[in-house]
């Protein structure tokens, strides 16, 4: 199987995905072997034909581990956060799986847009579920709350997959830090407009209307 002594299956398979992650991100799938992923994971191109069965399949764990991860987030978010919390929480998870967002972006380039299986079996489900939750939370319609996850997903990748030092220069500010604060009080600000389009808010859990 390929596996360095003293790794677990779950172990092997982990840093093979942290590995295929990083590489895809940075080669896009035309451009990235399997033996070069291999190297980088520590294990034999045939061990990771044996834990994904291609490369295709390797690829496929990684976009699906994003928005696995990501579903876990927003379903362990507190029902009553602060709508600013929300945003908070979701860009860190997108900084810390910065690799994922990128091949998420760069597979979309390649093609053109998501593949029908990544549409089918995650996008439009994840879209539907959490939509209905803001509506819920917030007291917004569903769609305007479908608008502001589309709306605010791009922007959060956008802003993540940037060198940091690329963002502060975009914004005028003068370091990483400083804007990712103001970025975070972009989202906050674009999100609460598209829940009520017509309403000037500081969002809270407590119901408001349109």
């Amino acid at each position: 199987m390929g596996r360095i002594r003293g790794r677990t299956r779950e172990q092997t398979r982990e840093e093979a995905l942290a590995a295929a992650a990083k590489m895809f991100a940075e080669g896009g799938f035309e451009g990235t072997s399997l033996s070069l992923i291999a190297e980088h994971a520590g294990i034999s191109a045939a061990a990771l034909c044996h834990h994904f069965g291609s490369k295709r399949g390797l690829y496929e764990a990684v976009t699906d581990r994003i928005y696995r991860s990501l579903s876990e987030l927003l379903d362990g978010i507190a029902p009553k956060s602060a709508f600013e919390d929300v945003v908070s929480q979701v860009y860190g998870h997108a900084e810390a799986h910065r690799d994922e967002i990128r091949v998420l972006l760069g597979g979309i380039m390649e093609r053109g847009g998501l593949d029908e299986r990544m549409r089918e079996t995650h996008m439009l489900p994840l879209t539907a579920h959490v939509a209905k939750r803001m509506a819920e939370t917030y007291g917004s319609t569903e769609t305007n709350a479908r608008h502001m996850l589309i709306v605010l997903s791009h922007l959060v990748a956008r802003f993540v997959s940037n060198d940091p030092k690329d963002n502060a220069v975009a914004l005028g500010v003068t370091g990483a830090a400083e804007a990712r604060v103001v970025i975070l009080e972009l989202l906050t600000t674009t999100g609460q407009h598209l829940l009520f389009p017509n309403v000037a808010t500081n969002l809270s859990p407590a119901k408001q209307t349109s």
